[in-house]
């Protein structure tokens, strides 16, 4: 693991922060973009108790969660309706959490790198809620059924421990949004950096899907929208899936749930 992966996005978003009218614009950016995926991601969630937002940012995820459950509440008006998932944000960010807590008081979040090898006997030990936490005493671990990982592992020069982290959280799924879609082509990563000073990686593909076998896992589900040239190349597995440009959504389950 580089030590200084998450380190330097976090640094990245504390120099934007301090900048008013770049940091509003910067969080807009982030609620206004990219609401398919996140659509998506909200319904991968259905049926879940529990759901880690892991790299939450200001936890736009949330709202959309919160919003596609009040809907099915809606239309099960005349049945049960289906358990609201209780939800946690996870992030390395100060800034971040804090603009979740300014949208939303209430807000249930956790400041902690998500690279770290100690965050789920870390966040085990933070909580207090018995639903998030499987075993006990110095071997109590955070789980939850379903962990989003939206926007995150680009923005990671070394994204396997992110991704290690998500895989060890969640019991049933995982479901992962990158900005860049990983590429298939390359034997190495490709960095860009936006108007605003923050990195991004394109991550080779095998690497990752590599890490999710090592765990046990599999992909039984791929979505892009990648860019080529001025063209736009939509996802072969379901074309009506509109992403964002350069976008890509990744679902994971244990290898084992066939």
């Amino acid at each position: 693991m580089s030590p200084t992966s998450s380190q330097q996005t976090i640094e990245q978003f504390s120099r934007v922060a301090k900048i008013p009218h770049a940091w509003q614009q910067f969080v807009a950016g982030i609620g206004a973009w990219s609401a398919p995926s996140r659509l998506i991601a909200a319904r991968e969630c259905r049926g879940a108790a529990s759901v880690i937002d892991l790299g939450c940012g200001p936890c736009v995820f949330a709202e959309t969660l919160e919003r596609c459950w009040a809907q099915a509440k809606l239309d099960n008006v005349l049945s049960t309706p289906p358990p609201e998932p209780l939800y946690l944000g996870i992030d390395g960010s100060e800034e971040m959490l804090l603009e979740a807590k300014r949208r939303n008081p209430a807000r249930r979040v956790l400041l902690k790198d998500v690279c770290a090898d100690d965050l789920p006997t870390y966040a085990a030990r933070a909580l207090d809620q018995r639903a998030w936490i499987e075993g006990a005493g110095e071997d109590a671990k955070l789980r939850a059924d379903v962990v989003v990982m939206r926007h995150v592992l680009e923005h990671l020069q070394d994204p396997l421990p992110a991704l290690c982290n998500a895989l060890v959280l969640a019991r049933r799924k995982v479901v992962l949004v990158f900005s860049q879609v990983p590429l298939l082509e390359l034997s190495y990563s490709v960095r860009t950096d936006d108007y605003l000073g923050c990195t991004r990686w394109a991550h080779q593909e095998a690497n990752l899907l590599a890490e999710v076998e090592s765990h046990g896992w599999r992909r039984v589900t791929a979505f892009y929208n990648r860019m080529i040239f001025g063209v736009t190349v939509a996802s072969p597995t379901e074309p009506n899936v509109r992403l964002a440009p350069n976008e890509s959504l990744w679902i994971l389950e244990p290898a084992a749930q066939k």
